[in-house]
């Protein structure tokens, strides 16, 4: 299986491949979120405290070196990972989706041809895609998980609830929520949402948006400004496009949660082979792989992009940068999907060289293009082989 765990601009990349004969079957379309995970799965199994780690494996790749179109640096690593396996009659066994292949490099972009391992080959990857999950009305206590998307692949957990006892506060509380990749291991960020009758909730709902009533200086607290009857707090957290907003926790510390919201990667193209980048006018034509390549009607900040393929199969895009959405390019799907064409096949992409800047100069264009490109798609299997599976992450 493999996962990427992308977060906000900068994006960690987490590879895995994970054995098919070791997943659970493929839940149908309409399965629902905000459900605990699939019973007897190792999805999301956190790694056990005496877990064995070994530094180095032989035949793996380690520290692995290789930048950028932007030079930037990127460090690969190799790694297996296995969760909740035991021991009976004298064998060893693997739950289902307790088995991964993983590799990881260090946060990336897209559109930067960044280096990455699948099962000891070397790809590229050029850019992803992904879908919102939203999951409302759940109740958790400390410890529960609850699934985000509908294969049971992510999700969230209640990692821990605090008093507020320190602060003298009987009914104050704080919950703390992190996201769950299929690994078992949390992303970067958690969640902590604080409730209570003594807790201000002014972040949240606004009344502190334009700073507080408070003079400034030194105020003595007394029954008309009331500054000695509350603590700062939030029902809602938020990193980047992920959320979490609470309601309240009642006396025996269940939580309840009105929302969780992420987004979460269904698909990324990669590549095996080196990209072909040049700058092109209008009527070029340059070779990629067993296809070609024409660039025609470049004018401002827009240009028409042809693929043909072997046996007569064209494909053909306008590309362009949407100059009133420009600064949302990096992270938006919808504006990346219009600076880029993948062929009919699949097997072809052609991308605006977006990383250094501008792509339209002096009447040109500059192009990256790829052949055997692949779709790394959520559950699907491994093209190369088959007898694993591929689950992004995000």
């Amino acid at each position: 299986m493999t996962t990427f765990s992308l977060k906000g601009l900068g994006k960690l990349s987490t590879v895995c491949l994970l054995a098919a004969g070791l997943l659970v079957p493929q839940l149908a379309s309409d399965a629902l979120a905000g459900v605990p995970p699939v019973e007897g799965s190792a999805a999301m199994q956190a790694p056990a405290k005496n877990a064995a780690v070994v530094a180095k494996l032989i035949g793996m790749v380690n520290n692995r070196r290789e930048k950028t179109l932007t030079g930037q640096v990127r460090t690969i690593n190799d790694g297996i990972v296995i969760r909740k396996s035991y021991i009976k009659d004298g064998k060893i066994i693997i739950p289902p989706e307790g088995l991964y292949s993983t590799a990881r490099s260090s946060n990336w972009y897209p559109f930067d041809n960044e280096p990455i391992t699948m099962a000891g080959a070397p790809y590229r990857v050029i850019v992803d895609r992904y879908v919102r999950d939203v999951t409302r009305d759940v109740v958790m206590k400390v410890g529960d998980v609850i699934t985000s998307n509908a294969d049971k692949s992510r999700g969230w957990t209640l990692a821990s609830i605090e008093g507020w006892t320190t602060y003298g506060l009987e009914d104050g509380k704080e919950a703390v929520f992190k996201v769950l990749k299929t690994t078992g291991n949390f992303y970067g960020s958690s969640f902590p949402v604080k409730v209570g009758r003594s807790i201000s909730n002014d972040a949240a709902n606004g009344a502190m948006v334009h700073g507080t009533a408070q003079p400034v200086g030194h105020t003595v607290p007394d029954e008309e400004n009331n500054l000695s009857r509350f603590d700062y707090g939030s029902n809602v957290s938020s990193v980047g496009r992920t959320y979490v907003i609470v309601d309240r926790i009642d006396e025996n510390n269940n939580v309840y949660v009105r929302e969780f919201g992420t987004d979460s990667c269904t698909d990324i193209y990669m590549s095996s082979a080196a990209p072909v980048v040049g700058t092109y006018g209008n009527d070029d034509v340059f070779k990629l792989g067993n296809a070609t390549v024409r660039v025609d009607k470049v004018a401002g900040e827009s240009c028409e992009v042809t693929i043909s393929e072997p046996g007569g199969v064209v494909t053909t895009k306008k590309l362009y940068i949407d100059p009133k959405n420009a600064h949302w390019l990096m992270q938006s799907m919808v504006e990346r999907d219009k600076c880029y064409l993948v062929s009919e096949s699949g097997k072809y992409l052609v991308h605006l060289n977006i990383r250094p800047g501008n792509p339209f100069q002096d009447g040109k264009v500059s192009l990256v293009a790829y052949s055997d490109v692949i779709d790394i798609q959520n559950g699907a299997p491994w093209g190369p082989d088959p007898r694993f599976l591929t689950r992004p992450e995000t």
